[in-house]
């Protein structure tokens, strides 16, 4: 039998992830309960689509430390659109967000610029942009309905992780077709 450390691919990653839950449960037995779980899903589904998005990047050969700000942004434009209805407000957002992915992707691939300064300096940027926007005061939430997305569920699984894996299995069918 091979040793553990010469083991390559999935068998490896799924045994060091055996033993890190072994340890963990063995040292907080509450860890493996469902609600702990379900707790753990919820805190990391917004990450986790975020992360894949980036993943994606890294696979293409670029580098992005701009997403945050981005994220902001595009919040920040979404809240304080809101009072036009939230087709406008979803359409401001996109939008924020593209001009500045395009702005990146022209100073990246037409200027030949390094990705990690422009992404740097975009994220400085556009983290002034939201704060200057939201004057540097949280923007309230739009309430109603609207919230059921972050804190409605589907057969008892709360909404965002339904979404994070619905994205995860998406990307994982892409990336098993190219």
């Amino acid at each position: 039998m091979k040793n553990l450390l010469q083991v390559r691919g999935p068998l490896r990653i799924a045994a060091l992830l055996f033993g890190v839950l072994s340890v963990v449960s063995f040292l907080e037995p509450g860890f493996l309960a469902p609600s702990n779980l379900l707790n753990l899903l919820l805190q990391i589904s917004i990450d986790g689509v975020v992360a894949i998005g980036l993943t994606l990047v890294i696979l293409c050969g670029g580098l992005d430390l701009s997403v945050g700000a981005v994220m902001a942004l595009s919040g920040v434009f979404f809240v304080s659109e809101l009072r036009y209805g939230l087709g406008i407000a979803g359409l401001t957002a996109l939008l924020a967000g593209t001009i500045v992915g395009f702005t990146n992707g022209l100073l990246i691939s037409k200027l030949k610029l390094n990705p990690l300064i422009i992404t740097l300096g975009t994220m400085a940027a556009t983290q002034g942009l939201a704060l200057w926007f939201s004057r540097g005061y949280p923007l309230p939430g739009p309430g109603g309905d609207f919230e059921m997305l972050g804190g409605g569920s589907c057969l008892y699984i709360p909404l965002p992780i339904v979404f994070f894996c619905l994205i995860a299995g998406a990307s994982h069918c892409m990336l098993g077709h190219i």
